[in-house]
């Protein structure tokens, strides 16, 4: 592969992968304000000391959120695992740490590109 097009290549897998590592830290965030969501309707039920019929509806509504937002955090990490096929598919191969932290307990943290052929 020329310099120019792994280049190409590498900048474009770049930007696929901050947008995915946005995306994942993304969910997070809205999982752990979800999960905060459900677990402060029964919280405050019991501090107001009213019937744990009052607001279920609300609370089963808040909870469909978090168990589809679990879901989504699942399906985007089965899309990371694809796009990394697709990256050693083109050419690349990653030795990194996804969206800065570690995959693997004793990963330094260091994003090395280097060509399938290569490897």
């Amino acid at each position: 592969m020329g310099d120019l097009m792994r280049k190409e290549r590498v900048e474009a897998v770049q930007s696929v992968a901050d947008n995915l590592y946005a995306l994942e830290n993304a969910l997070d965030v809205a999982v752990t304000l979800g999960a905060s969501l459900v677990g402060s309707i029964p919280k405050a039920r019991l501090q107001a000391k009213i019937s744990a019929v009052v607001g279920q509806d609300a609370f089963n509504s808040t909870a469909k959120v978090l168990a589809c937002l679990a879901e989504a955090r699942q399906t985007i990490v089965i899309a990371h695992q694809q796009l990394d096929q697709v990256k050693t598919d083109i050419g690349l191969e990653t030795y990194a740490t996804g969206g800065g932290y570690p995959k693997k307990p004793n990963d330094n943290g260091i994003l090395h590109i280097v060509d399938s052929q290569a490897a």
